[in-house]
């Protein structure tokens, strides 16, 4: 029998219609039995390159993961898609370890998850020495330099599995590593003479947005609900700062949870389960949280500190958007956070050269925050990548101006020259603004020659001096004197006034948002087929108690909703579906499919929108005129605040129905085309109080007939509580509609109605047709 080729697994396993980047070169190098490093980004596809040829090769992959939070995930992910595999930690019954043993002796199991502890026993690598191992598969493997953000002592040892085991090929990956880092990789796991894959760091489907900081939680608040509901996670330096986040969010109306390393581990679980089974769960965190994270919809990621280094910015952001969906890195600074850092640093328990490198790494990440280049391409630099300028960070859609400064600097400088190099920044911009406090005066700096001449600058505007010159490398901060500024040789050309310095206006412009967010959906159908594949993907996730994102993917619902597949044929096409997946989902993703298209309107022809026969008014009606304005210029006013398209506030079919049938009471927003309950909830009372003084002018014919839809739907509503049963399914609202229009005296004429069925006349015909009697009388 042949064995599978790589194509074939990815197609018909995983779903995936094609090969990205360097995979299939990868693939291919392992397979053949050759070791690597693979360098690829968050959200690339790094998994794949050693799954797939853990299916092609005889024996069982060892994977090696320094999570168990991360073994689960990927285990859970596998199974999903029909691969036979399992992970062995601490939390792994007995019994389920015998199984697994009797399941590698078989030959059965195809993949084994590890940590590296477990791995390097003795006990475990006689274990090893009598099993067919297909392959060594070291995940995160930055994690074996001191050079690397996540220094993990154990992962060393891994070395050994190239003495013990000659012939059994190894793959090292990791998404994140600079040129240090990578020489540690190869040398210590012994990967020197391997072919090394750098597939580029650049993640395009993230916006980068910096800011300074001006009041950080007010500034979150206001881009957490630019985000609509989405995932996302909020990095914080401390722990306190963690819980009091999550609780500002929540008392903001953010559902919001806390993690960090102070929580108990129970507390921790039950927060980190809440983030991958709840949409719209945003988590304020501490570095604690992150790395065994395989949620792959989280829309946003932001900083509400900087980070401490380039790599942990870079990895930490990366956890947003991994499904290759828009995504944004959000990132919110001040001078404050470089002090305590650099503090943290230099009081802390490494050896002076491991400072040294934490020190230049924390500077690498200040010059991010404060470039006026790309922010992309400053980014990527850092990992020895060179590109133009992207287009997509807030400095390229949002240039920032630079003005010669040099003046302005040339005071600074001279006054920390002046006053000994001695003093942190409150106390320099007290004396260049001449304050006279009591320090000031005992230490006669009231006497000084640039006592006063910046009285001209605010204090936070000599603050965004200093911050940009320590940003610039003209002064550098000392954590060992109460961070005391000292110049630098850098800063000598500007004192003798032989460099121009150009800096951002002291009164900086407030931080530039993108334009507004990438709109996919294009019609109402879908956005009604998005709506109803979400809520069927977290009703079955939460049956069998697994992430959504396990079910499918929002890649994969997005390409339901553009292709709109009626048969099980037309589900091999979609991304993400494989022959698993097909097999366990495939009836009833169709019938959402099938069932959200038969909840569309009676008619989609454009020239006869409103076709289940409501009479509108004349559209040169001056009332209906005036209130659809209104409406727009609300939706306009809602879209702007939301930094949103307008027809994703409110559908064009939503509008012209709002004003051709104004809506007197909450219950009639129920029936508006393309409204749904998630925007009535959201915005119906702003809409109702717009309506009601326009509701009047109604017909009277079209008046009965709004009564009738009103015991229509209260019907409807009793009906599906007593059955225990969605609304909708019982009778749509177009359907409600329809019968409102043409008011069936008969079971046949009843039949005739969009949306009545034969099951639907049968159970609902009777109490339908009596409604419209008794609206008749």
């Amino acid at each position: 029998m042949s064995k599978p080729r790589a194509i074939e697994i990815l197609n018909e396993v995983f779903g995936y219609p094609a090969f990205r980047g360097s995979q299939e070169e990868i693939v291919g190098t392992l397979a053949a039995g050759q070791s690597l490093l693979v360098l690829m980004p968050t959200g690339g596809g790094k998994s794949l390159c050693y799954q797939i040829p853990a299916l092609m090769r005889d024996g069982v992959a060892v994977v090696v993961s320094p999570l168990i939070a991360l073994m689960n995930d990927q285990v859970a992910n596998l199974r999903t898609a029909g691969v036979h595999c399992a992970a062995v930690h601490s939390g792994t019954p007995p019994e389920e370890t015998r199984q697994i043993a009797e399941d590698i002796a078989t030959g059965r199991l195809k993949l084994l998850y590890v940590s590296p502890e477990r791995l390097v026993t003795e006990r475990f690598l006689r274990f090893l020495d009598h099993t067919a191992v297909s392959l060594f598969a070291i995940d995160e493997a930055h994690c074996v330099s001191q050079w690397g953000h996540d220094f993990r002592p154990e992962y060393r040892r891994l070395g050994l599995l190239a003495g013990r085991y000659p012939d059994i090929p190894r793959i090292a990956l990791t998404a994140t590593a600079d040129a240090e880092t990578r020489a540690d990789i190869k040398h210590y796991l012994r990967l020197e003479n391997a072919p090394e894959f750098v597939a580029g760091f650049d993640r395009p489907n993230i916006y980068y947005q910096v800011v300074e900081k001006n009041g950080g939680k007010k500034q979150l608040l206001q881009f957490v609900k630019r985000q609509n509901g989405e995932s996302g996670i909020v990095y914080c330096l401390s722990r306190k700062k963690a819980d009091d986040t999550a609780a500002f969010l929540n008392e903001n109306g953010i559902a919001a949870a806390a993690y960090h390393a102070g929580m108990s581990m129970a507390e921790r679980e039950a927060a980190q389960h809440r983030f991958t089974h709840e949409d719209g769960l945003v988590i304020a965190a501490t570095v604690a949280f992150g790395m065994g994270i395989d949620k792959p919809d989280v829309r946003f990621v932001a900083h509400l500190d900087m980070p401490q280094s380039i790599e942990h910015f870079y990895q930490e952001s990366g956890r947003a958007g991994r499904d290759g969906l828009p995504a944004e890195s959000w990132l919110c600074y001040g001078l404050n956070d470089y002090a305590l850092l650099r503090e943290r640093i230099q009081t802390g328990g490494s050896g002076e050269f491991q400072k040294q490198i934490e020190l230049q790494k924390l500077d690498a990440m200040f010059a991010v925050c404060e470039t006026s280049e790309c922010r992309r391409a400053a980014l990527l630099r850092h990992f020895g990548e060179t590109i133009p300028p992207c287009g997509h960070c807030d400095n390229c859609l949002h240039p920032p101006v630079r003005q010669d400064a040099t003046e302005n600097v040339r005071k600074l400088l001279s006054c920390i020259y002046r006053a000994g190099q001695r003093f942190g920044a409150g106390y320099i911009t007290n004396i260049l603004r001449g304050k006279a406090d009591q320090w000031i005066r005992d230490n006669r700096h009231e006497q000084l020659s640039t006592y006063g001449i910046g009285a001209n600058l605010s204090d936070k505007e000599w603050r965004g001096i200093i911050r940009q010159c320590i940003g610039l490398g003209y002064l550098e901060t000392d954590p060992q004197h109460y961070h005391a500024l000292r110049l630098t040789e850098a800063a000598v050309p500007v004192l003798k006034g032989s460099q121009t310095v150009l800096l951002r206006p002291p009164k900086r412009e407030k931080g530039a948002e993108r334009s507004p967010k990438e709109t996919w959906l294009r019609t109402e159908r879908e956005e009604r087929l998005w709506q109803a594949l979400r809520q069927w993907r977290q009703t079955l996730a939460r049956a069998e108690e697994i992430p959504a994102y396990m079910i499918c993917g929002d890649a994969t619902l997005r390409d339901l909703v553009r292709k709109q597949p009626h048969t099980t044929d037309r589900l091999h096409d979609i991304y993400g579906l494989g022959e698993a997946k097909i097999r366990r989902f495939g009836a009833q993703i169709l019938a959402v499919c099938q069932n959200a298209a038969a909840e569309g309107r009676p008619s989609e022809n454009p020239a006869e929108p409103f076709s289940d026969g409501l009479e509108t008014p004349a559209p040169a009606h001056p009332r209906r005129r005036e209130l659809e304005a209104a409406l727009q210029q609300w939706r306009q006013q809602r879209a702007n605040e939301e930094n949103a398209a307008p027809h994703t506030v409110c559908p064009d079919d939503s509008i012209a129905d709002l004003a051709a049938f104004p809506p007197a009471e909450a219950g009639d927003l129920a029936t508006v085309y393309g409204l749904g309950s998630t925007r009535t909830a959201k915005y119906g009372t702003e809409i109702l109080a717009l309506c009601r003084p326009f509701a009047d002018g109604l017909t009277p014919e079209a008046q009965r007939r709004r009564r009738l839809v009103r015991r229509l739907t209260a019907w409807c509503a009793a009906t599906a509580a007593a059955e225990n049963e969605e609304t909708f399914r019982i009778l749509s609202k177009n359907t409600l509609r329809a019968l409102a229009a043409k008011q069936p005296h008969t079971p046949e004429a009843l039949a005739a109605v969009y949306g009545m069925n034969e099951d639907k006349t049968t159970r609902y015909g009777k109490a339908v047709l009596e409604i419209i009697r008794q609206e008749a009388v």
